[in-house]
């Protein structure tokens, strides 16, 4: 169900024929929250949006972001639960049912799954499985719990066998304070070891430098009054770049200065690497 009032921001065919690079397409909840993310954390352009579709654009490529309540009543979603359900090896998925026993799937699939309900014997009222027949019901534990025996009379015989028991002691005066002897075993050796440990100490890691970015920077873009653009290359690809905009996905273009470039590569999170002007 699509949310958006009014005419749609292009027509799919004249959309799909402005497509240049490569496009991306991705379900989201909330298109919105989905823009302002690329926008402000991937430093994506934001080209349209609104409640059901958002496009967003880096370079030539393009992101479609499109709501998940524009696909609820897509034709193949019925099919696809159907197939996860029939994905489990053995899983009745059959027996998978709603409220108070009624089939949620439509069209086809509902009498596929009535139909091998009652062929396993389940009865139904009206368009529902008779619950009160058939719904399974766990059983009650039958464990008692214990009863204690409570019994007050008297016996005489424990009484009288705990009379007779003789206590015999060790031959020790337990109102003189006296320790007994501790036997101490002698030491095989001294104690000592031939090569004593050398604590080496705290070693503080060494942390290898990042990789030198690959761009050469051979030339300025913009006229004189304008913002600084610059001309970066790549093997074969040139890119044209100013001040805060990101070059191939991964590289940042921190400060123009008229002989070299501060450029921060936003995978490895280096500090900024200074790439001179390339003359000839």
């Amino acid at each position: 169900m699509k949310k958006r009032e009014g005419d749609p921001w292009m027509s799919p065919p004249d959309y799909g024929r402005s497509l240049r690079g490569l496009g991306v397409n991705m379900l989201v909840r909330d298109t919105a929250r989905a823009a302002a993310f690329a926008r402000d954390v991937l430093g994506l352009t934001v080209v349209y949006a609104d409640a059901d579709l958002a496009v967003l654009r880096h370079g030539e490529h393009e992101w479609m972001v499109h709501a998940d309540h524009t696909y609820d009543a897509h034709p193949l979603l019925p099919r696809t639960k159907v197939a996860a359900l029939r994905g489990g090896v053995g899983l009745p998925w059959q027996r998978v049912l709603g409220a108070g026993g009624a089939i949620k799937l439509r069209g086809d699939y509902a009498f596929e799954q009535r139909f091998r309900l009652e062929s396993e014997g389940v009865t139904f009222r009206g368009r529902k499985v008779d619950m009160k027949q058939h719904e399974h019901k766990f059983p009650k534990s039958k464990k008692k719990p214990r009863v204690e025996n409570l019994d007050p009379t008297l016996r005489l015989d424990l009484l009288a066998s705990s009379e007779q028991t003789v206590y015999a002691g060790n031959n020790r005066n337990i109102f003189v304070s006296q320790a007994e002897e501790v036997v101490i075993p002698k030491p095989g050796s001294n104690g000592s070891t031939d090569v004593k440990p050398v604590d080496p100490g705290y070693q503080r890691p060494t942390i290898p430098p990042p990789p030198p970015i690959p761009l050469k920077f051979y030339g300025f873009a913009s006229s004189p009054g304008e913002p600084k653009k610059i001309f970066l290359k790549q093997g074969e690809d040139v890119f044209v770049a100013g001040e805060g905009e990101i070059v191939n996905r991964r590289y940042k273009v921190i400060r123009i200065s008229p002989t070299s470039v501060e450029i921060q590569d936003l995978v490895n999170s280096g500090p900024p690497q200074s790439i001179p002007l390339t003359q000839g």
